[in-house]
């Protein structure tokens, strides 16, 4: 099968006039070597545009992989940081999601905390994992002492939803009492 970015190549080579395969993987090869390094990407626009759910989910599941895998050094999980990649119509265009796992990268990168996800930069690991917080779908209120708030609920395919722990555990008690 031929990829996009080949048929993109072709095309452009030939109303280039190169007229071989050899002189259009040369050009791609010209691509690669313009790409620039993480140090020369923007990695914020100072505009804060995420909710408290939006930044709680990605960074527990952040907390919860730094206790699982403390010991490991292959994964890093980035929470609200941009990822360029060569796949989109201009690398220098980030994808940024509310938080992401890639395996087979280095934890830290040279000792220090990466700036951006930058795929050319990390041997074209992609992540594996991709978390965007869609507000709006499954919410509803929750009171935690004198606080209320919206949050998310999981819903079976019947639009039933399922009980949180809390909610579990409340519903045993109602029924056998205290745990054994």
């Amino acid at each position: 099968m031929i990829s996009s970015d080949l048929l993109d190549m072709m095309a452009f080579s030939y109303n280039k006039g190169i007229d071989s395969l050899d002189g259009a993987l040369a050009m791609v090869s010209e691509r690669w070597l313009y790409l620039p390094s993480s140090d020369e990407l923007p990695c914020s626009d100072d505009t804060p545009v995420d909710n408290e759910d939006q930044n709680f989910i990605p960074n527990l599941l952040l907390f919860l992989l730094e206790f699982i895998w403390a010991e490991r050094n292959d994964w890093f999980f980035g929470v609200d940081m941009g990822i360029y990649h060569t796949t989109g119509i201009n690398p220098l265009v980030p994808v940024v999601p509310d938080g992401f796992l890639s395996l087979g990268v280095a934890r830290r990168k040279g000792g220090q905390s990466r700036k951006s996800y930058v795929v050319w930069e990390e041997e074209g690991v992609v992540p594996s994992f991709v978390l965007e917080v869609a507000l709006g779908i499954g919410r509803s209120r929750y009171t935690s002492g004198d606080v209320q708030r919206e949050v998310l609920y999981w819903y079976d395919e019947r639009g039933k939803r399922y009980l949180t722990p809390e909610e579990q555990l409340a519903r045993y008690r109602e029924r056998f009492g205290e745990l054994p």
